[in-house]
């Protein structure tokens, strides 16, 4: 009533909806949206929202009362993603920045709701991970602070090829991208095959190989 006393004798049927301008746009709140009020009371369970997003609000309307709004609210995203490009980087440097993020299936972003942990890894044994531009922090995991969408860190490889890197957290779909790391500048020679053992006299040799290679022996294109 207009005291805010819940009036006990009401049973109308109550409707909610994603408030206009709120949230994420196109966003969709599937369930039973309509309720009948028991004892003044309408109660809702079982909704959702299919797009992540912050500032979302929900109106509630009967008949021609006046619509009121929730509280605001966050919907956050169920995947984590690399959401820069994916970079070319040289051996024994570290890369630009990398920027993961949470969000739904079609990109869009969702704060979480506690700080969550995002651990880091490649598919390359000599890859790792730090917190600062300058390599000093080495780190396996990050933080996504609660009310956040994105947490950045940097990364360093020895061994050129092309590691997939995962960022992946309790509750999330993983994310991956693909890195590539070129040799470093060339360093010395190294025997690739080596000659064979014995060879009669006169004979022609079995090929070998001499490879020029960077300093962590990656194999340079140099000739």
């Amino acid at each position: 009533d207009s005291n805010n006393a819940t009036v006990t004798s009401f049973t109308g049927a109550v409707t909610v909806a994603i408030s206009s301008g709120t949230g994420t746009s196109g966003a969709v709140l599937s369930g039973t949206k309509t309720v009948s009020a028991v004892n003044g009371i309408a109660t809702f369970a079982g909704l959702s929202i299919d797009k992540a997003g912050s500032g979302y609000t929900l109106a509630s309307t009967f008949g021609s009362f006046t619509s009121t709004n929730s509280n605001s609210f966050n919907v956050s995203g169920t995947n984590l993603g690399v959401t820069t490009s994916p970079q070319t980087v040289t051996a024994g440097s570290i890369s630009n920045i990398i920027t993961i993020r949470t969000q739904d299936g079609s990109g869009n972003q969702g704060p979480v709701n506690i700080n969550t942990t995002v651990n880091l890894s490649s598919s390359s044994a000599n890859g790792r991970f730090y917190s600062d531009s300058g390599g000093n922090n080495l780190v396996t995991s990050v933080i996504i602070n609660s009310g956040s969408v994105s947490v950045s860190c940097y990364y360093k490889d020895i061994t050129a090829g092309t590691p997939t890197i995962t960022v992946s957290s309790t509750g999330f779909t993983s994310g991956t991208q693909q890195e590539t790391i070129t040799a470093a500048a060339k360093n010395k020679l190294v025997w690739g095959t080596q000659p064979a053992a014995a060879v009669t006299a006169g004979a022609t040799w079995t090929p070998f190989t001499v490879k020029i290679v960077d300093q962590y022996g990656n194999q340079t294109a140099d000739t």
